[in-house]
């Protein structure tokens, strides 16, 4: 029973963990893309009556409902009549203080699902990359970095992040750490292995005349914690190991090998051991067992 269950663990576990990162990915999509993006656009029309008069032509929302006052504002406002003013307003500006703004947009979801939200958020996204080909979009990102770093928080946080997603995004930065190499670590005679990161140090290359290369040991089984090492160009072994395949080998602890790699090592034959032939007749002339003799040297 217990290798069956395990069997069965084994085979669904797989299925289970991909399906659990596609719903966290979907609901990270969704509450900080799709819906954030949908409630902006809601807001901007129905908060302006050229936005409102838009809705009710093309959807006919009426703002003013009954289903989304909220009674105790209403009376506090002084009953139908302040409804009766807030409906009659002819400003840019739409009055929302009578109203139960969740259930307005419950019903605006009907209208502009956050699907939309997610659209308009992708092809924003894809706008700005284009813009940021061009020196003027380059040019206005980096005065707006500048301005972000003079709040004192952000400028010992922003830096880091931001090297950390050029480093998991850039194509430059992902092609050096899919280099994996066998490094001489944690003493000669023992192999890690570990992922090629970027070139040496300048002042450690010339301190001691050598040509260095960093490595990042990732440790096992969880690879997102390790060692950054330097080490001699010279020293480096090159693996014919894909990231995928180095990353299975050194989450599973050296396990999980990739076919190309496999050993197809035999035991060695066990040693003869030397026999000193004269001795060995002169026992069987006897009668008695002949034990082979193991030279001193």
């Amino acid at each position: 029973m217990k290798r069956f269950f395990l069997g069965g663990l084994i085979a669904l576990l797989p299925t289970i963990l991909t399906l659990w990162i596609f719903v966290a990915l979907f609901g990270f999509v969704r509450d900080y893309i799709a819906i954030p993006v949908t409630r902006g656009i809601q807001w901007t029309l129905v908060t302006n009556r050229p936005g409102n008069q838009l809705l009710e032509t093309v959807a006919g929302f009426d703002l003013y409902a009954r289903e989304h006052l909220d009674a105790e504002k209403v009376s506090a406002a002084g009953g139908p009549e302040a409804l009766a003013r807030a409906q009659q307003e002819t400003g840019f500006l739409v009055d929302l203080s009578l109203l139960d703004m969740e259930r307005v947009y419950a019903e605006l979801d009907g209208v502009l699902p956050p699907v939309v939200g997610l659209l308009i958020g992708l092809v924003a996204i894809y706008f700005l990359g284009f813009l940021l080909r061009h020196w003027l979009g380059r040019y206005v990102f980096n005065q707006g970095e500048r301005i972000f770093f003079h709040f004192p928080v952000v400028r010992r946080i922003y830096p880091y992040a931001k090297k950390i997603v050029e480093f998991l995004f850039s194509n430059r930065q992902v092609q050096e750490f899919k280099s994996v190499v066998a490094v001489p670590y944690p003493s000669p005679g023992l192999y890690s292995v570990g992922f090629v990161t970027s070139a040496g140090l300048a002042s450690l290359d010339a301190a001691t005349e050598q040509d260095y290369i960093s490595v990042y040991l990732p440790s096992a089984p969880t690879p997102m914690t390790g060692y950054v090492i330097y080490v001699r160009r010279d020293d480096i072994l090159p693996l014919d190991v894909t990231l995928d395949q180095a990353m299975a080998l050194i989450i599973s602890g050296g396990a999980i090998v990739p076919e190309s790699e496999l050993c197809s090592k035999q035991a060695p034959p066990k040693a003869r051991v030397p026999v000193d032939v004269d001795k060995a007749k002169s026992l069987l002339a006897t009668g008695r067992n002949p034990r082979p003799t193991i030279p001193s040297s």
